[in-house]
């Protein structure tokens, strides 16, 4: 019985991806298809991931990602790396990776604050008060 040649694969979508299972789905369908990898939430509201398999499989992950997703998301588009080929796989199965609550805390103020701003006009509305 003959070797598969696998390959590795990054990838990052963009859209709503976030807050709406997005990750899940992307791990049931990776098991599914035999994937190795990971995938978890960047602070930049985007979904990053790593995936190993052979091309078949990567090629049907990577329709996936760029046209299914979960439910509720919205795809504006993917990135994608150049499948690099590789001998063993490098995790034992495809797991959901955590983002620090530091992380994505920060991140939700930061985003908040340029809101705010935006409205404002570039203004600081912040009110100063003087004590006496």
């Amino acid at each position: 019985m003959g070797t598969r040649q696998l390959y590795a694969c990054d990838f990052e979508v963009f859209g709503k991806v976030q807050r709406v299972f997005f990750r899940k789905y992307t791990a049931n369908k990776a098991k599914d298809l035999g994937l190795h990898g990971w995938c978890k939430n960047t602070s930049a509201g985007t979904v990053k991931g790593q995936m190993e398999g052979t091309q078949q499989e990567l090629n049907e992950m990577k329709y996936f990602l760029q046209y299914k997703g979960s439910p509720k998301s919205r795809i504006d588009g993917v990135n994608f790396s150049d499948m690099i080929p590789t001998n063993t796989y490098t995790l034992k199965s495809f797991e959901i990776r955590q983002t620090s609550e530091f992380q994505l805390c920060c991140t939700e103020t930061l985003n908040d604050l340029l809101v705010k701003r935006h409205f404002s006009g570039g203004r600081d509305n912040t009110q100063h008060t003087q004590s006496s």
